[in-house]
């Protein structure tokens, strides 16, 4: 019975490191379609939402993914034209959004590799059936990430794993009785 206990517990225990593992994220990778809600406004006929991911853009890869709604009925609009427009000092970055580079297509998305940290000035320009709409704001970027972010969960892993082993066998020694 105490043997059934025990590996019942070291199942349990493998499991929800594993768990552990599993969640471990990559802080360099760029999801589209999530992250922060950056700014929200009425223009015109439309209610514009433009959202980053990462949602603490730093340099390097950022999506941003653009929700337009109908003001009135607060209905998403597929059928508009919607380009952004980042700009720092002299550094001008413009492309289209699509809702190809979306993942939900409700949104459309632009992804965009920043150079510079600072603020920078974020205009959304959108083009549809109640006509043309802009939005303009600020978006504060950071450095990027030490290099070593990106790798230090494939090297901590192992030593995690030999570490949870190395406690088990300690605890599964030959003398030790387990009392519950």
């Amino acid at each position: 019975m105490w043997q059934k206990v025990k590996n019942q517990t070291n199942s349990q225990l493998l499991l929800a490191l594993a768990g552990a593992f599993i969640g471990i994220e990559n802080p360099t990778e760029v999801r589209a379609d999530g992250g922060a809600l950056r700014y929200l406004e009425r223009q015109g006929g439309y209610e514009i939402a433009v959202f980053t991911a990462p949602a603490a853009v730093r340099v390097g890869p950022v999506d941003i993914s653009v929700l337009v709604q109908d003001a009135g009925a607060r209905k998403p609009i597929a059928n508009v034209e919607i380009s952004v427009q980042l700009e720092r000092a002299e550094t001008v970055l413009d492309q289209r959004a699509t809702a190809e580079l979306a993942t939900n297509k409700l949104f459309q998305a632009a992804h965009f590799d920043l150079p510079l940290a600072g603020t920078w000035s974020v205009c959304v320009r959108v083009r549809g059936p109640a006509g043309d709409a802009e939005v303009v704001f600020d978006m504060e970027v950071t450095d990027s990430l030490p290099p070593w972010r990106a790798w230090w969960p494939w090297v901590f892993w192992p030593i995690a794993a030999i570490g949870l082993f190395l406690f088990l066998q300690y605890r599964n020694r030959p003398g030790i009785i387990n009392k519950k």
